[in-house]
């Protein structure tokens, strides 16, 4: 963070508006996705973003920059001059920042294979994942492989920027990122154990109306949003319960205090039993998928080539059906 730009007053302390921040490359990089398509939409879908997430990031631009980088209106939206101005110095800006985490990529790579895995949650412990960082220990046993944990938000950002090399979580991913598919199983319905569907075995679709599915923060992509609360279903039937969570155990504890049901893996009765949690298996609905996931810019570098040929033995070499090119 920069110092204040304005003087701190006598009694030692400035207001909120007195103090601007350099802005964040994030921000920069949606401003430029922005000043390409020219439409929050388009723009939105193309960083796996939802519109009021985008606007966010576009206004605290502006509060930090202290200019008015675009004019709004109800149909179009338009570069002020300052936005033209400085479209140019923000576009050096992400690309020095770009070249900068590869350089720093190359470093570690010159130095020995380290590749930085992110596990969405629990998923570590699932017999396919593991099977995956068995053989890849087999075939680079000097490898030093750094773990990290993902959630809802962090399971594509973190692929999309580096933050992992490869990382092991569920469809949907967003498009720019490649996979290789690793285990299909069905989609379970997570609800309060008091429930009077809770002793059964299987539900239906239809069986869900009327109760409220918990809801996820907008910074979780749409499309994954949209398939983990059955909207891609049936958003009338299966309503949203007032709750924005960005991580599974905020997803449980709400179910377990009978704010709502989930929607989960059916490999979450054993990664997460929960008191007070009952998982149902949902008739009628396509099951989901775990893969193991990638930027596409960085498909060949050491660290995802690894990790691909290690899957690619244990799951043979064909992409998933609707997958993007290996």
């Amino acid at each position: 963070m920069t110092a204040p730009t304005q003087p701190i007053s006598a009694g030692g302390h400035s207001t909120v508006s007195d103090v601007r921040f350099d802005p964040t490359v994030r921000q920069l990089e949606v401003f430029l996705m922005l000043a390409s398509e020219l439409h929050f939409g388009r723009a939105a879908a193309r960083l796996y973003l939802s519109q009021p997430a985008l606007s966010r990031q576009i206004q605290a631009l502006e509060t930090r920059l202290g200019v008015d980088l675009l004019d709004r209106t109800t149909r179009n939206v338009h570069l002020t001059s300052a936005g033209s101005v400085l479209l140019p110095k923000v576009r050096s800006v992400v690309e020095a920042a770009r070249d900068m985490r590869e350089e720093a990529r190359s470093q570690t790579r010159d130095s020995s294979c380290s590749p930085r895995v992110g596990f969405f949650q629990a998923e570590a412990a699932l017999a396919h994942v593991a099977g995956v960082l068995q053989e890849v220990r087999r075939i680079a046993p000097d490898a030093g492989i750094r773990l990290t944990t993902l959630d809802f938000r962090t399971q594509t950002s973190a692929v999309f920027d580096g933050t992992v090399d490869v990382a092991f979580c569920y469809l949907p991913v967003a498009r720019g990122i490649q996979f290789r598919s690793l285990h299909t199983e069905p989609r379970t319905v997570g609800i309060p154990s008091a429930h009077p569907l809770a002793g059964r075995d299987e539900v239906r679709l239809e069986d869900l109306a009327g109760e409220k599915v918990i809801g996820m923060s907008e910074a979780v992509p749409p499309l994954w949003r949209d398939f983990w609360t059955l909207a891609d279903h049936s958003r009338d039937s299966v309503p949203l319960a007032d709750h924005y969570a960005e991580d599974f155990e905020t997803v449980l504890t709400a179910v377990a205090l009978g704010h709502g049901v989930c929607v989960a893996p059916s490999a979450a009765r054993e990664l997460y039993p929960r008191p007070g949690v009952s998982y149902l298996d949902v008739a009628g609905i396509p099951g989901c998928t775990s893969v193991l996931a990638w930027a596409a810019e960085r498909r060949d570098t050491p660290e995802v080539t690894l990790f691909r040929k290690a899957a690619e033995t244990l799951q043979g070499v064909s992409a998933s059906p609707g997958g993007y090119p290996m």
